[in-house]
């Protein structure tokens, strides 16, 4: 008897190992490939929502990132792991301030770094990737005291070239 017992014993001691491996939220899903993202992109829809103050704003908008005080930006990668921000200003395209910056794809996050604001980092979620769409989500929460603050955006990027 006392065999058995202790050959029970020691079949859960090997499988407790077995038991204790899951899946981290962490876990970064790759979606679609890097390399698509080389190029220059220019939004073509926004939807989202911002809480604040307990009232909730929300919006599903085409963009015209082509009018004067856009606040959506025309954004190019190069392969080098640089990127430029523009913005559409006096009719013509031009790079915005801090809008030179380098860039990071880690599974399906997009990391950006500014030059120009080298402590602030601004990442997003790839939902999808592909040679001419690019769909990125970005979420921000704030909590001041106890108040929360939320903003949710969804972009679709055209690739132009």
């Amino acid at each position: 008897m006392k065999k058995i017992s202790f050959f029970w014993l020691v079949s859960i001691l090997m499988l407790l190992p077995i038991c204790f491996v899951s899946c981290s939220d962490d876990d970064e899903e790759s979606v679609g490939s890097a390399s698509n993202l080389i190029g220059l992109w220019d939004p073509v829809h926004a939807e989202g929502y911002e809480i604040f103050d307990g009232k909730k704003d929300t919006w599903n908008e085409n963009i015209n990132a082509e009018s004067e005080g856009s606040d959506y930006a025309r954004v190019e990668f190069f392969e080098d792991g640089t990127c430029t921000r523009y913005i559409y200003y006096k009719g013509s395209w031009v790079v915005d301030d801090d809008g030179e910056g380098v860039y990071q794809v880690k599974g399906n996050k997009l990391y950006i770094v500014s030059v120009g604001d080298a402590d602030e980092d601004d990442s997003s979620t790839i939902v999808k990737l592909t040679s001419n769409q690019l769909i990125i989500e970005r979420r921000d929460i704030w909590k001041n005291g106890d108040e929360v603050e939320e903003y949710y955006e969804k972009i679709t990027s055209r690739k132009i070239r």
